[in-house]
């Protein structure tokens, strides 16, 4: 759907999501039903404190907040809304299965936050300016490459606020 919306030519938004389209309505695709799933499976282990509530938030209101700006109301140009980001793709499942794996993520609460939002602004410019359609993949790699440097930016910062 993201590789379909991507090169969809000169349909505004509105005009792709006609039912003509073969898409159906917004509402009834598939693909959103399995994002919210994934949503009430990650905030099962967030409300069972399996899983740390800051990386999957800073991901998720960092993705819907550089959307938000960039959204033009569905013009033929629009990068897409943020309800469209947040459910399309494996949003979700990176978000909660996969971002906030224990080993590969920052062990700071600051730097979780930080780390989320760097997944999730990354995984919007991927998804936006690239070829790739959806790029969570590689937006959590490069979340985790950088988890140690924020690991250690954030211990300084806190080690010499002291």
């Amino acid at each position: 759907m993201l590789d379909a919306f991507k090169h969809r030519g000169g349909l505004t938004v509105a005009d792709f999501w006609t039912p003509a389209r073969g898409f159906g309505a917004y509402t009834a695709a598939a693909w959103e039903w399995l994002n919210v799933a994934y949503l009430l499976g990650g905030t099962a282990l967030v409300a069972t404190r399996i899983v740390d509530w800051r990386i999957p938030f800073s991901i998720l209101a960092s993705l819907s907040l550089v959307a938000a700006i960039s959204y033009d109301g569905g013009s033929s140009a629009s990068l897409g809304s943020p309800l469209f980001h947040c459910l399309s793709g494996g949003t979700m499942l990176g978000a909660f299965f996969v971002a906030t794996d224990p080993v590969t993520s920052p062990t700071t609460s600051r730097g979780r936050i930080y780390y989320g939002v760097l997944i999730g602004v990354s995984l919007f410019a991927i998804r936006t300016a690239s070829t790739y359609p959806d790029g969570i993949a590689f937006a959590v790699l490069l979340g985790n490459a950088a988890a140690p440097l924020i690991d250690r930016a954030v211990n300084q910062r806190t080690a010499g606020a002291a």
